[in-house]
């Protein structure tokens, strides 16, 4: 991750990436969760298979110089002219930038060598580092966009429609230095969850100096019950080692969603921007979150982050924690090499490890009541 390499190494890079991207674009004051229940549901077909008569490609024209070779061959069947957008609701078209303008600029970026300063030296100390701000080396433009249908086909028709590009804008919305976050971990546990809350939190501190980041506890619930409050206060130091740990460092909980009480404790601690960590029925609720700031005119930026060992979250190929549970339920497999019996809840990890392991049969239950032994010989 850009910017925080004292906790790369602890998380894998795409995924480091992605939390990045949804910190950068709630600084920005995009509301991902304002769009997340609303995009419309797609499935993945399978690839075709290839045809031993399928034509050959055409040789291409002796390039003439060495610009026409890195274009490659022009395919004149297939092509994009339209490209219509999913948008995602700015905090700009309803309320003015919280705090003065700022450029968007790295805070405590990896320093050089020059960047210390080495006066300390003299009498024996070690050198101290010097406050240092990095310019990011890409901003993402304003109509920059994802193709939702990467690959094209011949014939195809051209339009398509696109997904907003996540990363880092040229101006901020909310100002860094009076910034307040907050995080919360609903639903099932999942593995990867401390990793998450203490990438976004390292983030927070290390790119954009927020002032002060709280880790909600409990789920849902930790906004308003006794014995969940007050929040934790969340710092690099305090998560240094957490990744080492299953679980959730912040707790969680299934249900507990009242929007009212959530409302006021946004209102309470004075809430800029609030990161969401959940399944399907989290980002339902974070979604009613943002409509719920929106009408009580709160400039606040809600971001939901997928979580989910199943899988079944729209519009994305792979969350974290569900390698994982694939992983674990290849182990049960191979106890007994011949028959696993998983519940209804779990049907994807289900049949990819048995995809992997090539098991012989697995059978998914139609209940959704637990099973009471989870092997079972043919």
């Amino acid at each position: 991750m850009a910017g925080s390499s004292s906790s790369s190494s602890s998380i894998l890079p795409s995924t480091a990436a992605l939390l990045a991207a949804a910190v950068a674009g709630a600084a920005a004051g995009y509301c991902a969760a304002s769009r997340t229940s609303t995009l419309p549901t797609h499935r993945h077909g399978a690839p075709r298979p290839a045809t031993s008569d399928a034509p050959e490609p055409e040789a291409s024209a002796p390039a003439s110089d060495e610009a026409s070779l890195s274009r490659g061959r022009l395919l004149k069947d297939v092509s994009v002219s339209d490209v219509y957008i999913w948008d995602i609701e700015h905090l700009g078209s309803r309320f003015e930038p919280a705090g003065p303008s700022s450029v968007n600029v790295m805070k405590n970026a990896p320093r050089r060598r020059s960047s210390f300063n080495l006066s300390g030296l003299d009498d024996g100390g070690p050198p101290t580092k010097v406050p240092h701000d990095q310019e990011y080396n890409r901003i993402i433009a304003p109509s920059e966009c994802i193709l939702r249908t990467i690959v094209r086909k011949p014939g195809q028709e051209s339009s398509t429609s696109a997904y907003v590009r996540a990363g880092p804008r040229n101006a901020l919305h909310f100002n860094p230095e009076g910034v307040n976050a907050a995080i919360v971990t609903c639903g099932g546990l999942c593995p990867g969850l401390n990793n998450v809350v203490r990438e976004i939190t390292c983030t927070l501190c290390y790119n954009y100096g927020a002032k002060m980041v709280y880790g909600v506890v409990g789920g849902f619930r930790g906004f308003y019950e006794a014995r969940y409050l007050p929040p934790q206060r969340l710092t690099p130091s305090k998560l240094e080692t957490v990744h080492h740990h299953g679980g959730t460092i912040l707790q969680s909980s299934r249900g507990g969603f009242d929007l009212p009480k959530i409302l006021k404790f946004l209102e309470e601690y004075q809430i800029d921007q609030l990161y969401v960590i959940g399944g399907d029925g989290t980002h339902r609720g974070a979604y009613a979150i943002h409509q719920g700031c929106m009408k009580a005119n709160m400039n606040i930026s809600i971001t939901g982050i997928p979580k989910t060992i199943d899988n079944d979250i729209d519009h994305i190929d792979r969350c974290f924690g569900f390698s994982s549970a694939v992983e674990a339920a290849q182990r049960a497999i191979r106890v007994r090499r011949s028959l696993f019996v998983l519940c209804a809840f779990f049907q994807t990890i289900c049949i990819i490890s048995t995809l992997r392991c090539r098991t012989y049969l697995v059978r998914v239950p139609r209940s959704r009541r637990p099973v009471t032994s989870p092997t079972a010989s043919v």
